[in-house]
């Protein structure tokens, strides 16, 4: 049997990859603690776990409509309309099963082979590989480490051509945490404004993990209201709500995208799930009061671990503006005891302290880890007695 060359060139998803040797080593007895998966650690929220069990009872385990079913889409276009100020139709919006499955299947609608996709780096590891699926060219564009890795138009007007098909925006970032401001999406939106042939796709999937006084982080839609035909929003239940297995993710967006959109799902997925869907509902609808509580729970997290982490020698984090990684400085240790490099130091950490992270090199920048904190109070501070204990062994007093 062969197989294509495009899948042979696939790489897989690095996350997973090291949690595939997490659980290696767990089947082992070892005490291994994860830093690593993008999502969160507390429970799917109540109103979601119910409704889903009385959809199983109710018998909603037959297809729904590809888009979607109608009283969530209406849900969605309700939330969307909080988050971006644009008054979406429940034409405006098709559900699949699961955003990254709807990324996959927006770009191929938007990219012919060779077009280029832009996105920021560092990046979430599976955009160059969900691009090169659908024959289009990744394109990262580094923004400056010395600015603490924020928006750099300069360098963003740079990269784009006469082949630039598509921006691929994710605010809060994955992996830095980083949250585009007002004024940064308003550069933004003149510069995309002076490229006509130019179509965003906002990854909104973190954007009510944000620490500040907003619901949720501030949209290019909020201060572009013109560039809602060229902009594509995509987002879930997946991380406000830890639903991620539950599999349900939405795009929102101009009406004659959205019908393509639905018709091309329609052939590769049929529909996400129908108890899935039902979940969804409650979450949006009922599921505010649990989502603060644990944002607030999160929050507690950083103020107390990122300072105990910036304590141990080789370690530098700061406190990002939404989203639930740290993205930590560790080049400090290249050079030492055989440590050359972000992969080398995340071996060591793994097979020898026992604590998953996952190199910066996947993310596009190397010197760096990034580290998920979505774990227990107690998973935390044991993992900064093993960072000190190899920061020890390497830097000695």
């Amino acid at each position: 049997m062969r197989i294509s060359k495009k899948v042979l060139g696939l790489k897989p998803s690095a996350t997973l990859a090291v949690l595939s040797r997490v659980r290696q080593l767990k089947i082992k007895g070892a005490p291994v603690i994860s830093l690593t998966v993008g999502e969160p650690d507390w429970p799917t929220v109540s109103v979601a776990t119910e409704a889903g069990i009385e959809a199983i009872r109710a018998g909603m385990t037959k297809y729904t409509p590809s888009a979607g079913i109608p009283e969530l889409r209406k849900a969605i276009a309700k939330e969307a309309l909080l988050q971006t100020g644009i008054p979406y139709l429940e034409a405006g919006v098709c559900v699949g099963a699961g955003a990254k499955l709807l990324l996959f299947s927006a770009l191929q609608l938007l990219c012919d082979p060779g077009d280029e996709v832009l996105f920021f780096s560092p990046y979430w590891v599976s955009y160059p590989e969900i691009i090169k699926l659908v024959d289009g060219i990744p394109k990262a564009v580094e923004m400056p480490e010395e600015s603490g890795f924020r928006l750099d138009l300069d360098r963003l007007s740079s990269a784009i051509n006469e082949r630039t098909k598509v921006l691929l925006l994710c605010s809060p970032n994955n992996p830095t945490g980083v949250t585009l401001s007002r004024e940064e999406l308003e550069g933004l939106a003149e510069l995309v404004r002076q490229n006509q042939g130019l179509t965003v796709i906002s990854d909104d999937i973190y954007n009510r993990l944000v620490f500040s006084s907003e619901r949720s982080a501030p949209h290019l839609l909020q201060v572009a209201r013109d560039l809602k035909d060229r902009v594509i929003c995509l987002n879930g239940v997946s991380k406000a709500y830890s639903m991620t297995g539950w599999r349900v993710g939405w795009v929102s967006g101009p009406e004659a995208f959205i019908l393509s959109l639905s018709n091309h799902l329609s052939q590769i997925s049929t529909c996400a799930f129908g108890v899935s869907q039902a979940a969804a509902i409650a979450a949006l609808t009922d599921g505010e009061d649990e989502l603060l509580q644990r944002l607030a729970e999160l929050k507690k997290k950083y103020d107390w671990f990122v300072p105990a982490l910036n304590s141990i020698r080789g370690f530098q984090a700061q406190t990002p503006d939404g989203a639930f990684f740290l993205w930590v400085r560790v080049n400090d240790f290249f050079g030492k005891r055989g440590i050359s490099d972000s992969k080398s130091l995340a071996f060591e950490l793994l097979e020898n302290q026992f604590v998953a992270t996952v190199p910066g090199s996947e993310f596009g920048v190397e010197g760096y880890l990034r580290m998920s904190i979505s774990v227990s109070d107690e998973d935390l501070r044991e993992a900064l007695r093993r960072f000190e204990v190899l920061s020890k062994s390497i830097f000695p007093t």
